[in-house]
């Protein structure tokens, strides 16, 4: 079964994608989920702390199964995503392409 299509934000660090993911979603009445809080709440420590002990490696196997599963079933209208797309956004994670139109 495909997912309804969502309203993806990817970019870098710092782009502001938490931002925008937040106004759009006031915008449309509906809400935002932003993976980096999904991540720490999984991890159960901030994702600095993650990247400190573990190191990029660590993190970025975490962040590539939190995103999939987000866009498998995406719990909100609108996603806010991260670095992991920076290298794999065209196609390369797996779920990315039901929300592009």
């Amino acid at each position: 079964m495909t997912p309804e299509p969502a309203l993806v934000f990817i970019g870098f660090m710092g782009a502001g994608k938490t931002t925008a993911g937040r106004a759009a979603a006031a915008a449309l009445g509906a809400t935002a989920v932003d993976a980096d809080d999904v991540i720490e709440e999984r991890l159960g420590h901030p994702i600095a702390e993650h990247f400190a002990a573990h190191g990029e490696a660590s993190f970025r196997a975490v962040e590539e199964e939190v995103v999939c599963a987000l866009l498998a079933a995406p719990p909100g209208p609108v996603l806010a995503l991260g670095g992991v797309f920076e290298l794999r956004a065209f196609g390369l994670v797996p779920g990315l392409g039901s929300h592009v139109s």
